[in-house]
């Protein structure tokens, strides 16, 4: 069965297509047995296969057509987020940022002589790494925390 364009009624679901789907198709619902309406010349419709269904909405406020950007950023009821739409560049920023103070502390190492430089040199590479790994966990939270928020609304 395709999906239709609204919801049909309780219990309908919206996928990441932006179709809406009955209960019988969400992603973990149990098999329906046939109705006492079904011919019993039809077999009963076999349940889809999770390949078939399509998966769940994404994170409200992403570029999937929620209002544009300066609309969700000036929404004062704060219905629709900005923050996911804005992950990938928080990341590349972090990640801008912390190779910046690498490189620089890779400079004031191999510029200073003694251990304090020695120190920076191995210093470096190591905070770069561990860096941009804090950096990418802290994003990722950020992401489940909107992701918690889509999966615990309440269905209108």
């Amino acid at each position: 069965m395709s999906g239709a364009d609204s919801s049909q009624g309780p219990g309908w679901w919206q996928a990441s297509d932006g179709k809406w789907y009955p209960p019988e198709q969400r992603p973990g619902a149990a098999p329906t047995t046939p109705t006492p309406t079904t011919p019993a010349s039809q077999p009963p419709a076999s349940p889809p296969t999770p390949s078939a269904v399509p998966s769940a909405s994404p994170v409200p406020g992403s570029d999937s057509g929620e209002g544009g950007f300066f609309s969700r950023l000036f929404d004062m009821s704060f219905t629709r987020f900005v923050t996911p739409s804005l992950i990938k560049v928080l990341f590349i920023l972090a990640i801008i940022v912390i190779s910046l103070v690498a490189v620089f502390m890779l400079i004031a190492g191999a510029a200073s002589a003694g251990d304090g430089g020695i120190f920076l040199l191995i210093l470096a590479p190591i905070y770069w790494l561990l860096g941009i790994i804090y950096a990418r966990v802290l994003l990722e939270l950020a992401v489940v925390f909107f992701r918690i928020e889509v999966n615990t609304r309440p269905k209108s």
